[in-house]
């Protein structure tokens, strides 16, 4: 399987992570070893 295309952010903090989600309307949380399936 080839994987989507997609851009990879680092938050430092709760505050970031949140400014991140709501920056983009598509934007995802990833943990753990989970996969981006489109």
């Amino acid at each position: 399987m080839i994987p989507a295309t997609f851009d990879y952010e680092v938050a430092d903090s709760a505050e970031h992570a949140i400014s991140l989600l709501g920056s983009r309307e598509d934007a995802k949380l990833l943990a753990g070893g989970h996969s981006l399936i489109p």
